[in-house]
């Protein structure tokens, strides 16, 4: 291939030159020309210490468009990868509730990876909103694979979420790791219709319930409506 070699010439004034790191400096030269992809190969390669990083890389690095590699770094988007794999093999969707760097304690984010068609707001927002949060921004990105069946594309969409509002104006916090699996189960079956959809299943980041006990108390209530009971 085509090599360059760029000599560059910095003035200064004298007795005003700092000290310089020069294997500090020669690091971070290096990293700056470094394209987005070649980030990628690395830390594919430091992650996977087989074949599946080359695997991978091969299937991802011309994969994500360019607003999606402006936005997030390359370890980011190995944690996208397995979420892709996820959707391409399984039921055609993987799901990921995380807590944005420098996020408030009430915001969360929530990635959605749908297999074929981009999901629809109208669909997605009323799940959400029954579940506590509210969706204060979306972004798709559309996601092409090397190699996949029939040229078929995957789409990440990614929400910003804010706590809704509970009795006296106050935003909730959650313990992220303790509520993740449960939210994205209660979701996916929400979304299956293995479970309805109404404000009974807040309850996930109210008080920590999981999908079979807001069943019971959904079930509770509906029996108390039907007696009459005040």
């Amino acid at each position: 291939e085509p090599l360059a070699r760029l000599h560059v010439i910095i003035r200064t004034k004298r007795g005003e030159v700092p000290h310089v790191d020069v294997a500090e400096l020669e690091a971070r030269l290096i990293e700056a020309g470094r394209t987005w992809g070649d980030r990628l190969r690395q830390s594919l390669h430091d992650r996977f210490k087989d074949g599946e990083g080359v695997r991978l890389y091969d299937r991802y690095a011309e994969a994500f468009p360019v607003s999606y590699r402006e936005r997030f770094d390359p370890g980011i988007a190995i944690e996208d990868i397995l979420l892709l794999e996820d959707a391409a093999k399984g039921e055609g969707l993987a799901l990921t509730l995380y807590r944005p760097i420098e996020a408030a304690p009430d915001e969360l984010g929530f990635k959605i990876v749908h297999r074929g068609t981009p999901l629809a707001l109208s669909d997605v927002l009323p799940v959400l909103e029954h579940m506590g949060v509210r969706a204060i921004s979306e972004m798709p990105y559309r996601v092409s694979p090397r190699g996949a069946a029939g040229g078929e594309v995957l789409w990440i969409h990614d929400f910003a979420l804010a706590m809704a509002p509970q009795a006296g104006g106050q935003r909730g916090d959650v313990v992220l790791s303790q509520v993740r699996d449960v939210f994205h189960d209660v979701f996916a079956k929400v979304w299956r219709g293995a479970l309805e959809n109404d404000g009974f299943n807040r309850l996930v980041l109210l008080a920590g319930l999981d999908a079979a006990g807001i069943v019971v108390l959904r079930a509770y209530a509906k029996y108390l409506r039907q007696a009459a009971f005040t």
